[in-house]
């Protein structure tokens, strides 16, 4: 949500094939995926691939499946700080990376998979409301689309591939291909009551995820008139602090602080999955 407002600061509606990849990358999941790999009996993708390939290559998909994780996690961290140090500005960047990190690390410990899960749930109606706030107060105070869409470059800002077609779709099927190939969607699927629920799952997910997306250009957008001189990731945190009342904005900033940390959080269960069912054993 954070990272979406951001490039739609700087680039406007291509900055929507993050939610869009991760939500046609959860269609395909739920249509081909969900029943062969709870068959599979597997902890995690990388032991079906060594099952499938032998040892040598599944290590491998290890060590590579755990340094992308890993690079998400990065990502997250990153809109932990964005996020904190917009409120607190004279907080230490460190700092409120390390907070980030240890609360990431306590919802694993004492949450695991059933933790994030049901967190998850109250993290995505929170995150649903704020979003569509935030994208309703951007679009009143603007005085809609159309003057967005007047006042704003349209190659640019209006345009799927503004960053060029390579870029742009690269970045769209770079979501699909991930969310078939990550331990924490895997894991999600392999947790489910059963294949309906795990499927249904993952539907639900493939409908929500884009429209997310939606409500976070529209914040970009928004910033990108009223605050041309700002740092792109601030947007959204900045939006939040000086557009929305006081008490709404305080839950609004907590969702996102949340929604952060739990994604955070269930990349890092999957990779400690990957590390301690796949390598280390």
């Amino acid at each position: 949500t954070i990272g979406t407002a951001q490039l739609a600061y700087t680039y406007g509606m291509s900055a929507w094939w993050f939610t869009l990849g991760a939500g046609i990358g959860c269609l395909i999941l739920a249509v081909g995926f969900v029943a062969p790999l709870r068959r599979s009996s597997c902890t995690t993708i990388t032991s079906l691939i060594s099952n499938e390939y032998g040892k040598k290559v599944g290590v491998m998909a290890s060590i590579l499946s755990a340094v992308g994780i890993f690079i998400n996690i990065i990502a997250q961290l990153m809109a932990a700080m964005a996020l904190v140090t917009t409120v607190f500005p004279n907080l230490n960047s460190f700092i409120a990376t390390a907070v980030a990190m240890l609360l990431m690390a306590l919802y694993v410990i004492f949450g695991g998979v059933w933790g994030t899960g049901l967190v998850g749930i109250v993290k995505l109606i929170l995150l649903y409301l704020a979003v569509i706030l935030g994208g309703v107060i951007s679009s009143v105070l603007s005085g809609g689309f159309s003057t967005m869409y007047n006042i704003l470059e349209h190659g640019t800002f209006f345009n799927l591939f503004a960053r060029g077609f390579g870029v742009d779709a690269g970045a769209g099927l770079s979501l699909i291909l991930g969310v078939l190939s990550t331990q924490t969607y895997a894991q999600a699927v392999m947790s489910g009551r059963d294949d309906n629920a795990a499927r249904k799952g993952a539907l639900i997910s493939a409908v929500m995820i884009p429209p997310i997306g939606v409500g976070g250009i529209l914040v970009g957008l928004f910033m990108r008139i009223s605050y041309p001189e700002i740092v792109a990731k601030q947007a959204f945190p900045l939006f939040v602090l000086n557009h929305m009342p006081p008490l709404v904005g305080g839950i609004v900033l907590s969702t996102l602080f949340i929604a952060v940390v739990g994604t955070g959080a269930g990349l890092s269960l999957g990779i400690s999955t990957i590390i301690s069912q796949d390598i280390f054993s």
